[in-house]
């Protein structure tokens, strides 16, 4: 599920449509390792070496946002998630575009997430603007979420790319 996250009435359909908490944040998708730096501040060296060997994938980074960064959440946050997707349709996406794009797995939040553009249409047939089908998710599982501030590296969900194959690359706090 997606929206532009520079219209908060977009952000806040998406949120409504999931049920999803208002404080919980939406990740943005950017089809490369520099176009977030448009957005966060304090990008260590470190964040070149994960990103050039662990994307495009499952790897959503955390950084505190400047006041470029859209609004993720409906409440008040300092930091942003930054994914590059390992999706061809959502990379070229966000070239078409020329920016970001809000993005969340397609469920009702606690339910099982949608895996193809058949089972997102099952939840959202007759509430969502659009479905478009960008093939099956490749990972079945949920990325890897990762903040980074200053030289501190931490792991805040474990989810494709194992805390084992971060540490090959930085020391993580937890």
């Amino acid at each position: 599920m997606a929206c532009d996250p520079f219209n908060e009435r977009a952000l806040a359909k998406v949120y409504e449509l999931k049920n999803r908490e208002k404080s919980k944040p939406i990740a943005i998708f950017c089809h490369n390792s520099l176009e977030l730096l448009k957005y966060v501040q304090n990008v260590p060296e470190k964040y070149f070496v994960l990103s050039e060997t662990l994307t495009p994938g499952p790897l959503t980074f955390v950084f505190r946002k400047n006041d470029k960064a859209p609004r993720t959440s409906l409440t008040e946050n300092p930091y942003i998630g930054v994914r590059i997707p390992n999706n061809e349709f959502c990379l070229a996406l966000t070239r078409e575009l020329g920016k970001p794009f809000a993005a969340t797995s397609a469920n009702v939040s606690g339910e099982k997430p949608a895996i193809d553009a058949e089972s997102a249409a099952k939840y959202f047939k007759n509430s969502a603007a659009a479905i478009f089908d960008g093939g099956k998710v490749k990972y079945g599982i949920e990325s890897t979420v990762l903040k980074i501030e200053g030289e501190k590296f931490e792991t805040l969900r474990e989810g494709a790319v194992p805390k084992s194959l971060l540490r090959q690359f930085v020391e993580l706090e937890d």
